[in-house]
């Protein structure tokens, strides 16, 4: 038996023998016939190929149509995406006026482009970056990047949102459509992600600002301020999100690229963010949103008669959350002899001092505000704030004079007009975000005892997986976070970072579309 294997191998290798190259057998496929247009001698693939060669855009674009004309009759995957690539090209040269154009014998009345004036970039030319998932669909027509366009408030580098193009030519004249994939049938291709990571790494100087804005929140040239990260609509209802202590709005990418796919929510809502330096003091940060929330309203819809001016939901994550807090809340004098002796009238200060101390400490529900969603928010407070790490952090935060001036100038001239409970600690800075986060903070009991008078909602997190009453995020414990008053509490399983995991963007998408199921709250 050994023999005979022995010889059948020896047999096989001797009847082996190398080629050279040159010789070697090639599979050919049998060669497919050029698909070509009537009246011309050439293919569409050869008029998409000068298309993409020549500079003239005229040319570039009655190239683009010709293609495209000799396209119509093909179905094949080869063609489809042929058509996708002369679409998406002779869309970014789409004139804005009525043009006539002409190549090869043919000649077309090119109607003017809708959003005139706003760049056109085929989507198929990008790929997002960073931590986004990319979310699309394919279908008919070819989906185009819309943008940069400014506005007011308009996020750093300008807005960009989506559309899917279709050309119609009939006879001797061409059309372009420019349809909204939110208001898009299902067959329609769509392209939701890049917009978003166009807008925010255009704006990544803004969060390069995380670390600095902690310690020295005085250094930031751009303050607080809220920026609209879609243009205005005046029937769309707004989604105001409010990062929280060591953030910035890039953190909300992933929550706005999940969420506005859905067509219910990119249908109704427009996406808003308020951008702060996390090192300001908890009263004071909270009196700036208010501040920069009507100036953004004003600006925006200067009468106020709007849908959108009178419909705002607010979504905070953590510290974020008690700033939101204060526009669902009215204070009364609660939270000023939380902090002070003596009436606001009494205290001996300048006008500009008692001013200040005023706004931050009065305030009364916004009747604009219909929905606050709370996500890992620290409502009595986070054990870490009064910890080693966080007293040792709390020591290196440097306010601003312009902020911690009118109560540094009350402790030097007058400390008696000031609470005890506010020098307990010597060594902790007076008027900061990190002290504010203590379960003892005078500022913080004084606000979680101010009843909520609008709608709200709880996402809390959990790291660990025993009973909640004894669990945490990691940083906000379960206790902190649950407010009996809440209309829903939705409890997800991951850290204090878990506002974009799937159980979290499930729970907002809900919250956010309950309300659109009753024909009297549409506008």
């Amino acid at each position: 038996m050994r023999r005979l294997l022995l010889i059948l191998l020896l047999s096989g290798f001797s009847s082996c023998r190398l080629l050279p190259v040159s010789t070697v057998p090639t599979l050919r496929l049998p060669h497919s016939p050029a698909i070509r247009i009537p009246g011309t001698p050439k293919d569409p693939a050869t008029t998409a190929a000068a298309a993409r060669r020549t500079s003239q855009p005229q040319e570039k674009l009655a190239l683009c149509l010709l293609t495209l004309e000799g396209l119509a009759p093909f179905q094949s995957r080869a063609a489809n995406r042929l058509r996708s690539d002369m679409t998406g090209l002779a869309a970014s040269l789409w004139p804005n006026t009525p043009t006539t154009v002409s190549t090869g014998g043919r000649t077309w009345q090119v109607l003017p482009r809708p959003l005139p004036g706003i760049p056109l970039t085929t989507a198929s030319l990008s790929r997002p970056t960073g931590p986004l998932h990319h979310f699309r669909r394919k279908g008919t027509g070819t989906p185009v990047l819309c943008g940069p366009i400014t506005e007011p408030d308009a996020f750093p580098g300008g807005l960009w949102f989506s559309r899917t193009a279709t050309i119609h030519i009939a006879a001797h004249t061409a059309r372009l459509d420019l349809v909204d994939p939110a208001l898009a049938p299902g067959e329609t291709a769509a392209e939701w992600t890049l917009p978003w990571a166009r807008m925010f790494s255009a704006a990544s100087p803004l969060d390069r600002r995380k670390f600095p804005d902690v310690f020295r929140p005085g250094k930031n040239p751009n303050g607080t301020h809220i920026y609209r990260l879609a243009p205005w609509d005046p029937d769309k209802r707004i989604l105001l999100l409010v990062h929280g202590f060591f953030d910035t709005p890039h953190m909300w990418r992933s929550v706005v690229n999940d969420l506005m796919r859905h067509p219910e929510i990119a249908r109704h809502y427009q996406p808003w963010v308020f951008s702060w330096p996390t090192g300001l003091p908890l009263l004071t940060a909270a009196a700036s949103l208010r501040r920069e929330l009507n100036d953004a309203l004003a600006t925006a819809d200067p009468a106020g008669t709007s849908f959108a001016a009178q419909h705002l939901t607010i979504a905070g994550h953590s510290m974020g959350g008690l700033l939101a807090r204060t526009l669902a809340s009215s204070s009364g004098t609660s939270v000023w002899h939380a902090l002070f002796t003596l009436p606001p009238d009494e205290l001996p200060a300048d006008a500009a001092d008692r001013e200040a101390l005023r706004e931050a400490c009065f305030f009364s529900a916004d009747p604009r505000v219909e929905r606050l969603i709370f996500l890992c928010v620290p409502h009595k407070g986070s054990g870490i704030a009064s910890s080693i790490i966080g007293s040792s952090l709390a020591r290196l935060q440097d306010i601003p004079a312009s902020v911690a001036g009118p109560v540094v100038r009350l402790l030097t001239l007058h400390p008696q007009v000031i609470q005890p409970d506010l020098l307990a600690d010597a060594f902790q800075p007076l008027h900061a975000s990190i002290p504010d986060l203590r379960p003892n903070s005078p500022a913080l009991r004084a606000l979680h005892t101010l009843p909520l008078t609008t709608e709200h909602h709880s996402i809390i997190a959990l790291r660990f997986p025993w009973p909640a009453q004894w669990n945490s995020d990691g940083v906000v414990s379960w206790q902190s976070a649950h407010l009996p008053s809440a209309r829903s509490e939705t409890l997800v399983r991951g850290g204090h970072q878990s506002y974009s995991s799937r159980r979290a963007l499930l729970a907002l998408r809900h919250i956010l579309t309950a309300p659109l199921q009753s024909p009297s709250r549409q506008p």
